[in-house]
């Protein structure tokens, strides 16, 4: 009975039903059986009054035509489809002849259909996971760009206070995420000259300002070589002056850009985060009801996230 297809009927006269024999057929028609796919014939099998499901009304167990290895049973219940009993051939307890009822279709889930939720459960939850790694990367580097524009700039700028470049140098992870599309970054050496300086840096800020995805990454080699150059050393103060007018306005836009791309990051992170711990939660469900049927569960091997 753990497998049965449960069909679920209000019984009208229960104590008279309860009194009668399973009918050999039942004739399922109606609207409300039509939209749930369990309008039918429905053929008696055997009675397991003995060893009843719970969920069922009684021991009657039903095959449907052309829905062979399927087991059904009748429980009462509010709603549902038109039943015609033929219980010419009465067999044992169940409802009586001509008796009909209203139907609300609803079936019973097999452990195969619930273990299948599980493991699509754990999918989902293993590749939200990979992008949130990998997101939480490209917000680590995107900060590391906003810093260091600011620390170069305050640099640049005579009388300017120079932020700390540490702030947010990004933190060294294993690469365990999921790969992506991005091309692999072309490496950019320290500058030696203010003229290497000066170009370097206006590709960075030039990239910076139309951060994605893509760059980021080719961004923060450019931020490596860049942060750790003594431009107070590499340029005079002339120079200096001169390189800041010529990017102060190109700088401004790849800050805001930069902290644009960190804001929309941090915003997909959480969302996901959301869905993972959703999507934990409906495993374990899942595998609630799977225990309670003795059946093998799928293992949680994720943790849900404190949003």
């Amino acid at each position: 009975m753990a497998r049965s297809v449960i069909l679920f009927l209000v019984l009208y006269c229960l104590p008279y039903i309860q009194a009668q024999d399973c009918c050999s057929k039942k004739i399922v028609t109606g609207q409300v059986a039509e939209d749930a796919g369990l309008a039918g014939t429905y053929t008696f099998v055997k009675d397991v009054q003995g060893d009843k499901d719970g969920a069922c009304f009684d021991g009657c167990i039903y095959s449907r035509d052309g829905k062979p290895g399927e087991e059904y049973c009748f429980q009462a219940t509010n709603n549902g489809a038109e039943i015609a009993d033929q219980c010419d051939a009465p067999t044992g307890p169940t409802a009586a002849a001509g008796s009909t009822a209203a139907a609300a279709a609803g079936t019973t889930e097999s452990s195969d259909a619930l273990r299948q939720q599980a493991e699509d459960a754990a999918a989902r939850v293993k590749a939200n996971n990979a992008i949130i790694e990998e997101d939480n990367k490209r917000i680590e580097k995107a900060q590391a760009t906003t810093s260091a524009i600011d620390s170069i700039q305050a640099k640049l700028t005579a009388g300017a206070t120079t932020p700390d470049p540490g702030r947010f140098r990004e933190k060294r992870q294993e690469n365990t995420a999921a790969p992506t599309s991005a091309p692999t970054p072309k490496p950019v050496a320290k500058p030696t000259s203010c003229e290497d300086f000066s170009t370097k840096y206006k590709e960075l800020i030039d990239m910076a300002a139309k951060v994605s995805d893509e760059n980021i990454a080719q961004i923060k080699v450019y931020v490596d070589a860049l942060i750790d150059a003594d431009v107070e050393t590499l340029c005079d103060a002339a120079e200096r002056s001169t390189l800041a007018g010529e990017t102060k306005a190109k700088a401004e836009e790849a800050v805001k850009s930069t902290k644009d791309y960190t804001g929309e990051k941090e915003t997909k992170v959480e969302e996901l985060k959301k869905k993972v711990n959703e999507d934990i939660a409906k495993q374990n469900s899942v595998n609630e009801k799977l225990e309670e049927r003795d059946e093998a569960t799928v293992p949680t091997v994720a943790q849900t996230y404190a949003i």
